[in-house]
């Protein structure tokens, strides 16, 4: 049965921007953030706080074990940082 649907990687960080509501500046919010200056980025932690100043097109992912800083256009390149990882023998796999 032919079936039309949409389709959406939600696997992304970039997913965040259609899945979430934006605050007036693009910004998709989750956690404690105090945001300056900021457009179009998503942030994403739990209690710490993260304050941004000054950044645009950016993803910040605040975790208990790491954080992940990268730019917007990059997001799909983060398998390159695992990449790396599994180089060092990393603990954090």
């Amino acid at each position: 049965m032919p079936g039309d649907f949409g389709w959406d990687d939600v696997g992304s960080w970039t997913s965040m921007e259609r899945l979430y509501e934006k605050d007036e500046y693009g910004n998709v919010i989750k956690g404690n953030v105090v945001s300056v200056d900021t457009k179009k980025c998503i942030i994403a932690g739990s209690d710490k706080l993260i304050a941004t100043l000054g950044i645009e097109d950016v993803i910040v992912v605040d975790t208990e074990e790491a954080l992940l800083i990268c730019s917007k256009d990059k997001a799909q390149n983060v398998k390159e940082i695992l990449k790396e990882l599994r180089e060092r023998k990393s603990e954090y796999l």
